[in-house]
């Protein structure tokens, strides 16, 4: 199985929604079974939970299969993630033998991710809006400027 990990935001404040997801593709000629996906190391206490698990199971994977889960934390307070505390890891079985060999495989984390505070939180997105909205005046302005100019030199 390989196992992939996403993280979905751009910025992580505190108090703001954070999504990681997971998704599994069996690549093997086997059938995989007892799946769990987890991150052994994930700081719970630092966080509060929205929605989904930070771990799941699944009884089988078919070869070319593919799972997904995503799940939601706020984070309690502003602090560093470390990468060896987001490192999702993978444990299932395969084969036909009796019992059916283990398997354990890791990803490699994200990088080190600061949780910001609210302040400097609003303040990076903020700046965004703010460049999107120069943007769009200044696009409107470039094409209204040569309209009038037409407008006005045929009256």
């Amino acid at each position: 199985l390989l196992l992939r990990q996403q993280f979905l935001n751009d910025y992580v404040a505190e108090g703001q929604n954070m999504t990681i997801k997971y998704t599994a593709m069996n690549l093997g000629a086997l059938e995989a079974t007892d799946i769990k996906i987890s991150i052994p190391t994930w700081p719970n206490d630092l966080f509060e939970n929205v929605d989904g698990d930070v771990t799941t199971t699944r009884s089988r994977l078919l070869p070319g299969e593919i799972f997904s889960h995503t799940f939601t934390v706020k984070p309690k307070k502003p602090f560093n993630l470390l990468a060896v505390d987001s490192r999702a890891q993978i444990e299932y079985r395969y084969g036909n033998d009796d019992p059916p060999m283990e398997k354990v495989g890791k990803t490699s984390g994200f990088k080190n991710i600061e949780v910001l505070t609210l302040k400097k939180y609003r303040k990076l997105t903020v700046s965004q809006l703010d460049e999107s909205k120069y943007f769009i005046a200044g696009s409107i302005a470039m094409v209204l400027i040569p309209l009038l100019m037409y407008y006005y030199i045929r009256l």
